[in-house]
């Protein structure tokens, strides 16, 4: 085997198999790692007829009928996202924004409506259908708040059939999704900041740093340069004492 490994040819051939071994190693972890993340499992489909999305038919509301949808918009406002009365606001609430609450959790203000101290808002109809509407609501707050202007959107629900037919306010969440966007235009926190804070705090936590996605491409990539140099500056060894010899 020493008379093979003092071949310059052996010795080169066996670099290239050695880079390929690498590149096929580290391809089959990625793939391993990253692109198969989903647990196998057996799929069992049922004998029942698929089930297929119909677009909801886009509807044009009266004038009649957007300034009553409007009017239990600001209500739920100036209720539940003051939190001036979130107790009278459960009875604006739709099915989705009770789920898991109940009306003595409203009057506490635990409530799943991210608050704002809302000064004066404009409103505008982003779309309807037959059953939902929602609408943009560009928010001013108090001028002692220290928050800037914020657009939030709102969608509500119809529920009831005939004369018992209402609207009800199903969701309501800042442009984004987060409140993060609620940035404050000086230093220091009032107390109603510093209970939107904690409270967003509690519900949506910290964000977590995403530097650990760089580790195992870095690592890869310091093997892929590691592992070829210490072959050549070996080679070169070789060829040296070969030469001396």
């Amino acid at each position: 085997m020493s008379g093979r490994l003092s071949s310059y040819r052996f010795r080169r051939r066996l670099l290239w198999l050695g880079l390929a071994a690498v590149a096929l190693g580290s391809a089959a972890l990625v793939s391993i790692l990253f692109w198969n993340t989903g647990p196998l499992k057996d799929e069992h489909f049922s004998g029942g007829s698929a089930q297929v999305y119909v677009e909801p038919t886009v509807t044009k509301l009266t004038p009649e009928e957007q300034q009553a949808i409007v009017a239990i918009a600001k209500r739920f406002v100036s209720m539940a996202v003051t939190r001036d009365d979130p107790e009278s606001a459960y009875d604006l609430a739709g099915p989705n924004m009770r789920t898991g609450t109940t009306r003595a959790s409203w009057k506490t203000g635990e409530i799943p409506v991210v608050p704002f101290p809302v000064d004066t808002a404009r409103w505008r109809v982003d779309y309807s259908y037959e059953d939902e509407v929602g609408l943009e609501v560009y928010a001013w707050p108090e001028p002692d708040a220290g928050l800037q202007p914020t657009l939030f959107m709102m969608s509500l629900v119809a529920v009831g059939k005939g004369d018992a037919r209402h609207w009800l306010v199903d969701s309501w969440i800042p442009r984004g999704g987060r409140p993060d966007v609620l940035r404050q235009r000086v230093n220091h926190q009032t107390p109603l900041q510093a209970a939107i804070a904690e409270q967003n705090q509690k519900r949506y936590g910290g964000s977590m740093s995403a530097a650990w996605l760089l580790a195992f491409p870095a690592a890869l990539l310091a093997i892929l340069i590691a592992v070829p140099a210490w072959v050549m500056l070996r080679n070169r060894r070789f060829a040296r004492r070969a030469l001396r010899s």
